[in-house]
């Protein structure tokens, strides 16, 4: 049984208001309004009001508004009373100070509070099903008439939060996939519950690409599919949303998916160098494969064979791209070789680019040295011409080649008969001061290439004393001495003319050669002369 609220107020001495409402089981018992010393106004009867329509949110709050202004200032407000279906819930009685003046049902305790103010409103927390009803609010003055409200609050029992599930009735949380490119795709959105039941629709971006209007069922599922028969790159980590609502009070219920593919790469290159690739230096090389997901593995290979060398392969942020960083020390022979960089799929076998450069590599000359073709290196005669062939081999080409004599540069001097060329070097009447160690050095950007040493030896006649220049006959002679100053030879050779038979003399270097003896067996008697060489 619900007890009943009496309030009273004293009016001077025997003035005296007493107001009584009660439920008692399911029978409601009219409310009296005494009033005693007063005269009442007219009333705003609650029959001739409309009704206005509020909504709130399952679970949600609500308010109800009631204007407690007075038109008559400073009349005073005496109560305020809510009547649901018109059984009273709640009043306030504005005589009494403190709570105290509030009462409410017992399905209200702890959820319902009046808020007196300017804009006075019944607050109402964690709205239910069962709060759906006609409401009026009633406000009493103290010389003002009686003022009505009445509102119709709908209940929105919101449908559960959707689920999507794929074609193989898997439920998709967060990310759809991976799938392969130009595969179909099926998505189904599931959602629950709702009153009155939800709308469906699926989104991409901000974008409806599929709606399914509130259905009545007796299971209370609304199901909504979206089909993609083709899946293209554009599909890639795109964003799908499907949506259920039934009320604009609150936002759409949302679940999303995002869409993951694998994507082989769409570009390879060998990343340009800003410096050479030289011999015998360390260098690092790049490449770069955009587009493959997940990332794509980089390998190198030098001709067909895949190359076993330190390498270092980074990814951006995004990671649509890769780099592969190849640290390597280039040797002779790999220059005009083929070097590849491919770009493959841990995934998808077929979706492999590859790209080539042909090492164009820097090196230090490579210079070889050599006679004339036409010249006999045994038989060079004090006073011939004698030419050098310097071949070089260069990247980038030499800007300069010196020649060198025993260690010294030459320089070109035509009077003295040396004419030193890029590629040549000419000794127009050769002397014996020339004989000696020849090197050619050709210089490029990468150093200075120096070929092995060619050795010059030059046939002289050497200087004879002069007791010995006419000798009448050797028919008798087994031995003569001799004493022949030279130009600090390194070897000499005497040669006569008539047995054309050389004999090699090894002596150190110095300004005079010791006496020697040269043996002779002839038959008959000759002229001879002496020759060195050098």
């Amino acid at each position: 049984m619900m007890t009943w609220p009496k309030f009273s107020h004293r009016l001077g001495a025997s003035h005296e208001i007493f107001i009584m409402n009660s439920y008692v089981g399911y029978i409601s018992v009219s409310t009296v309004l005494f009033i005693y010393g007063l005269r009442p106004g007219p009333s705003v009867w609650a029959e001739s009001l409309d009704v206005v329509n509020l909504s709130a949110v399952s679970g949600g709050d609500t308010t109800l508004p009631c204007d407690t202004r007075s038109p008559q200032p400073p009349d005073a407000l005496l109560l305020v009373v809510w009547y649901k279906n018109n059984l009273p819930i709640y009043s306030y009685d504005g005589r009494v100070k403190g709570p105290s003046a509030h009462w409410a049902d017992a399905t209200l305790v702890g959820r319902a509070k009046w808020h007196l103010s300017s804009n006075s409103v019944l607050h109402i927390r964690n709205i239910v099903p069962a709060d759906r009803a006609l409401y009026r609010c009633r406000v009493d003055f103290k010389v003002s008439p009686t003022r009505n409200y009445k509102y119709m609050l709908h209940v929105i029992e919101l449908p559960e939060k959707p689920k999507i599930f794929d074609e193989k009735d898997n439920e998709v949380i967060g990310t759809a996939g991976p799938y392969v490119e130009d595969s179909s795709l099926k998505l189904i959105c599931v959602v629950s519950g709702g009153k009155p039941m939800p709308r469906i629709r699926w989104w991409k971006e901000n974008k409806v690409i599929a709606q399914l209007d509130p259905v009545k069922n007796e299971t209370r599922l609304s199901i909504l599919e979206l089909r993609i028969p083709s899946l293209k790159r554009d599909h890639f980590e795109a964003v799908y949303g499907c949506t259920a609502d039934n009320t604009d009070i609150v936002p759409p219920l949302r679940a999303n998916v995002q869409i993951q593919l694998y994507l082989g790469p769409l570009s390879v290159e060998i990343l340009e160098r800003e410096q050479p690739l030289s011999v015998g230096r360390e260098t690092d090389i790049a490449c770069k494969a955009v587009g493959a997901r997940p990332p794509a593995t980089i390998t190198w290979w030098l001709g067909d064979k895949k190359m076993v060398v330190n390498t270092l392969q980074k990814n951006s942020e995004d990671h649509n791209e890769t780099i592969s960083f190849l640290r390597w020390t280039p040797r002779m022979e790999h220059d005009g070789r083929v070097l590849t960089c491919r770009a493959s799929h841990p995934i998808l076998e077929h979706a492999t680019l590859a790209t080539t450069m042909t090492l164009d590599l820097h090196y230090v000359p490579i210079v070889q040295l050599q006679l004339g073709s036409k010249l006999n290196s045994n038989d060079i005669e004090e006073g011939d011409d004698v030419y050098f062939e310097c071949i070089v081999k260069a990247n980038p080409p030499s800007y300069k080649v010196i020649w060198e004599h025993n260690g010294q540069v030459m320089t070109h001097n035509q009077r003295a008969g040396v004419i030193a060329g890029s590629a040549h070097l000419a000794l127009q009447g050769v002397s014996r001061d020339q004989a000696g160690q020849y090197v050619c050095v050709a210089s490029n950007v990468e150093g200075d290439g120096r070929s092995l040493p060619v050795s010059l030896h030059v046939i002289f006649t050497p200087i004879r004393e002069p007791n010995y220049e006419n000798i009448p006959s050797l028919s008798s002679i087994s031995s003569l001495p001799s004493e022949a100053p030279l130009s600090s030879p390194e070897s000499a050779t005497r040669k006569t003319r008539a047995q054309r038979h050389i004999t090699p003399v090894l002596a150190k270097r110095r300004k005079k050669v010791p006496k020697f003896v040269l043996t002779y067996k002839l038959k008959k008697s000759v002229t001879f002369r002496h020759q060195a060489t050098i």
